[in-house]
């Protein structure tokens, strides 16, 4: 896999695993989109590493839509998905009618 051929959303990646894969995908040579609810900590990473960053709070389908369109327009296509986002519980998440509601 060329690392430096890589257009890549990386969800929760205003911190922790999100944020060091972020990092070290950009020492790579990827192009990288960070999204996380975080929106000043996200900016000022993106800025840092020269990443793009979108407020996102994947627990919302419309605004996981909206940041996949402006990840696509700034990158011009992705072709990595890293989900590092920290937003589970100790719960079930998916059941045999579908997921369950995230109410955090």
């Amino acid at each position: 896999m060329r690392i430096d051929e890589t257009a890549a959303i990386i969800t929760g990646g205003a911190s922790g695993l999100g944020e060091a894969t972020a990092r070290h995908f950009r020492t790579m040579g990827a192009a990288v989109t960070l999204l996380d609810r975080d929106a000043e900590r996200g900016a000022a990473i993106a800025a840092e590493i020269g990443a793009s960053f979108v407020t996102t709070d994947v627990t919302d389908e419309a605004s996981v839509s909206a940041a996949i369109a402006a990840a696509k327009s700034a990158m011009g296509r992705i072709t990595a998905a890293i989900n590092c986002a920290g937003i589970a519980t100790g719960a079930k998440v998916l059941g045999r009618d579908g997921p369950h509601p995230l109410d955090l």
